[in-house]
């Protein structure tokens, strides 16, 4: 299965090919309100399928984010998630799919 043809979160945007860019539509606030707490894994950690990838504290409720595929994160966009302001073309992670 390949993470281009799966049913994404909703919310969840994948561009690029490997290694994938991978970011939230703003619709995302829309379900926790403004973001106060936003965490990723680290580089070099390997999710199994269905593993939270993105966790949100929001003002008006908290959200997980998690792929059905599994994945290795590769790079983190510090600066997005440090200042927790993401617009819908922010990238967070990149990752690169691996096999089961």
């Amino acid at each position: 299965m390949s993470i281009k043809n799966v049913d994404l979160p909703s919310g969840v945007w994948i561009e690029g090919e490997a290694p994938f860019k991978l970011g939230l539509e703003d619709v995302v606030k829309d379900t926790t309100g403004a973001f106060i707490e936003l965490n990723v894994p680290v580089i070099g950690t390997v999710l199994e399928v269905g593993e939270p990838l993105i966790s949100i504290v929001g003002t008006d409720g908290d959200l997980q984010i998690s792929l059905p595929v599994r994945v290795e994160i590769l790079d983190v966009n510090e600066e997005v998630i440090e200042i927790q302001n993401i617009s819908g073309r922010d990238w967070l992670v990149q990752i690169t799919e691996l096999s089961v």
